[in-house]
């Protein structure tokens, strides 16, 4: 179904993909389908007019109006897919996941280049080596002053329970 078959109290679908949250909802109002008005662009081209309509949608309670192209059984605005139909937002959830998937197995490869990097970049400039080698000598530091600490609490705590019996 397109949205130029779309009437009041026909479900539309919207995905926001920044929330991941899939809303259900209702159409209140469907206006009638008008030339989108063309808007010239910089470089002197115009785009090509097209067949638009203003729908405006109850998502439990909350209103809001899209304009969207009267053709299509799916539309973009901004991180929001709207769609005639679940099965439009089911191809784009296996999309995003496959996205996400790819994103993640590229960690991994991503710290390893980044673990190489920093090693070349020690081999090349002396000064970095150093505060390399500096940052780790204040990182063992911290820990044995954390380590001191945890002692002399425990030290603390044993003198407190002998005193007060």
């Amino acid at each position: 179904m397109q949205f130029k078959d779309i009437t009041p109290g026909h479900a539309i679908y919207i995905l926001d993909k920044q929330a991941m949250t899939l809303a259900h909802c209702k159409v209140r109002e469907a206006g009638r389908p008008y030339l989108e008005p063309v808007q010239q662009s910089l470089g002197g081209i115009n785009r090509t007019a097209k067949m638009v309509r203003d729908l405006t949608v109850d998502d439990n309670g909350r209103i809001t109006s899209y304009t969207i192209p009267e053709d299509l059984s799916i539309a973009y605005s901004g991180n929001l897919i709207l769609a005639t139909d679940t099965t439009w937002i089911l191809g784009e959830l296996k999309a995003f996941k496959a996205e996400q998937e790819e994103i993640l197995a590229s960690v991994d490869r991503r710290k390893a280049a980044l673990d190489k990097a920093t090693a070349l970049m020690a081999d090349l400039d002396p000064s970095v080596k150093e505060k390399q080698e500096t940052d780790k000598r204040l990182g063992n530091m911290e820990e044995a002053i954390k380590e001191m600490a945890g002692m002399i609490q425990g030290f603390i705590d044993s003198y407190k329970t002998q005193t007060t019996r």
